[in-house]
């Protein structure tokens, strides 16, 4: 129970910390009254400057204790100044009515907590995401890190984050915390509206039934450790990529703009508009779709413009500048550790002496798309017979029936998508109430879903790289086409059960698969979605690497994982890719940073166990 009540005590500092950031930039806009999505919009839009302060201070200082405190000081800054206002918000909160809703959110969120005990299990958090956060903790952004080993210069910053939780009695256990926290976030979120769902009406309504689509993903992320207990980039830019969207949704579907109401919506144009930018910072793969849908929230500053120029404008220029501020340190911190902006893009090459060798850049990007057409069967060969020239489509399309991860991340939400013809037919039958137009703005989503469904396809199509457009997808159409019917509880009703049973059908199949483990059925379920406390103040903990020695041909001594690409939180510098032509920048001094001398050498790339490489050379010749 220690790992559990630690957890959820750490996710409400956090959540405090990183709302008193967004509260303070919600001042300036005049707005100074509060309500449960106004703190929610001040948590997300918070996170996104801290991110912004990370990347700011890793230029010159490693990420330490010292920035994990300056966050929480301005945080609780945050806080003070907005006291009146969470005073007066509270103040007018029926807490009768609330207290079985802080319930159903507090049970789920220990179940959450229960479920985060569980110790690192995806394999890139192994291979980069930990020892990224250890060079974050042990130095300030390095030089030519790339040379070492390339994902080390994927640049996600949610790990810069994790850095900064990782610190006193989380150091080594934030892997238990950082990822829960978003799903968390997000879960509470959904569980608000569709507490507020049988008496929302017109765009609330419309909202609501938008934010309990996306409870199943929320939940199948919960029961997987490869995404809660791990520190997987694919789930805070996911969440990220959600929220914003819900943001933009809920003020797009809004018919009528007042004056008075102007200034919120420039608000919550400008923060869904800023976690666009930062989803990016997350994951490179979402740039395409983040920049379509960025196009979006300046689409409806504009709209808001027309009735109160003020606080569109100021939203507007607050967004430009604090997304290219998030852009523009992100894409140097890309130059630093690779040479390469956007890294393993090799577009706008800088002229450092640290940049990668062009062929390492190459092979990596050409590693990510191989992989991402044979996800579900590892070691196939890079060959024209296997999975080029469109030769890959019918085996990765049928892998989306008969893979797990693939059902719910692609299959599921396109089925409710087809379903919708049929619930609007019984909902017609049963007579659920008048039927409006939906709102044409919400249809504005569609093009960057489009484009950025398009974009993942034709580069990785990795159902894992890609979920987030596809619920998207679903959320956006059942709530335009279910939002629509009237507002009565005839309609309410079935709706709402409806979308609560779609968000546990994770559990039921997670349940399902235990029953037929073997005898003693309940037990197999209660262990299928519960976790026993581990012998870590509850947690349990990940396997530390078994390590051999390579010594480079300039004397470096490198720590290399024995069979295994998985470094974990090894000394440094550790790398699964040794190469003998590998020397730091200045002898003895690893913050300096790496280079390699001559062409691109490294062993055992990108396993000890798989030939793509020499397949991959074998075909470009």
């Amino acid at each position: 129970m220690g790992g559990i009540a630690g957890t959820l005590a750490t996710w409400v500092v956090l959540t405090a910390v990183l709302s008193g950031w967004g509260l303070l930039l919600r001042r300036s806009f005049g707005l100074r009254t509060l309500c449960y999505e106004d703190a929610d919009t001040c948590f997300w839009l918070g996170l996104g400057t801290v991110i912004l302060f990370l990347q700011l201070w890793h230029f010159l200082l490693p990420i330490r204790w010292p920035a994990t405190a300056a966050v929480i000081a301005l945080g609780l800054a945050g806080i003070g100044a907005n006291a009146g206002a969470l005073g007066a918000w509270l103040r007018q909160v029926r807490w009768r009515r609330v207290l079985p809703l802080a319930g159903v959110v507090l049970v789920a969120a220990s179940w959450v907590a229960d479920r985060a005990l569980l110790p690192v299990t995806a394999y890139d958090s192994g291979m980069y995401h930990i020892p990224v956060i250890e060079w974050t903790h042990a130095f300030p952004v390095v030089p030519g890190l790339a040379n070492l080993h390339g994902r080390l210069a994927f640049n996600n910053s949610s790990l810069l984050f994790a850095a900064l939780v990782d610190v006193g009695p989380w150091a080594g256990r934030s892997n238990h915390v950082v990822n829960g926290l978003f799903l968390v976030a997000i879960l509470a979120r959904i569980l608000v509206r569709a507490f507020r769902f049988p008496s929302a009406h017109g765009p609330d309504r419309a909202r609501s039934i938008f934010d309990l689509a996306l409870l199943a993903p929320i939940v199948a992320m919960v029961l997987r450790p490869f995404f809660l207990s791990s520190f997987t980039t694919d789930v805070a830019a996911a969440v990220v990529l959600l929220v914003a969207v819900s943001i933009l949704f809920g003020r797009l579907v809004r018919r009528e703009e007042t004056p008075g109401a102007a200034a919120a919506t420039a608000f919550d144009g400008f923060a869904a508009m800023v976690l666009l930018a930062v989803a990016v910072c997350f994951k490179l793969s979402v740039a395409v779709f983040a920049v379509a849908a960025w196009s979006v929230g300046a689409y409806l500053l504009r709209r808001a413009g027309r009735t109160a120029r003020g606080p569109s404008g100021r939203a507007l220029g607050w967004a430009i500048g604090l997304c290219g501020a998030l852009a523009l340190t992100w894409l140097a911190r890309g130059v630093i550790l690779s040479g390469y902006p956007a890294y393993p893009s090799t577009f706008a090459a800088f002229p450092v002496p640290w940049r990668v060798p062009v062929e390492q850049a190459e092979a990596e990007l050409a590693w990510i798309r191989h992989f991402a057409r044979t996800y579900y069967r590892g070691g196939i060969p890079f060959a024209p017979e296997t999975v080029l020239h469109w030769n890959w489509l019918g085996p990765w399309a049928a892998s989306l029936l008969s893979n797990e991860d693939a059902n719910w991340q692609v299959v599921l939400p396109l089925a409710l998508v087809g379903a919708l013809p049929l619930v609007s037919g019984v909902g017609r039958v049963w007579g659920w109430g008048r039927v409006s137009r939906p709102a044409a703005a919400g249809w504005l989503l569609l093009l960057p879903l489009a484009v950025g469904a398009a974009f993942w396809f034709m580069t990785a199509p990795r159902p894992v790289f890609g979920f987030p457009l596809f619920w998207l997808l679903s959320a956006l159409l059942v709530a335009q086409v279910l939002g629509a019917w009237g507002g009565g509880r005839a309609a309410g009703a079935p709706v709402l059960v409806a979308g609560l049973l779609v968000g546990v059908l994770p559990i039921v199949r997670e349940a399902r698969a235990a029953l037929l483990r073997g005898p003693d059925p309940i037990a197999q379920v209660v262990r299928a979605l519960f976790v026993a406390p581990g012998p870590d103040h509850g947690f349990h903990p990940t396997p530390p690497p078994e390590l051999e020695t390579f010594v480079t041909g300039s004397g470096l001594r490198l720590y290399v994982p024995k069979d295994d690409n998985r470094c974990m939180d090894a000394p440094l510098p550790c790398t699964p890719h040794p190469a003998p032509n590998l020397r730091l920048r200045r002898p003895g001094e690893l913050g300096a940073g790496f280079v390699t001398d001559g062409e691109w050498r490294a062993l055992r790339w990108p396993s000890p166990w798989n030939w793509f490489l020499e397949d991959w050379k074998r075909y470009r010749e």
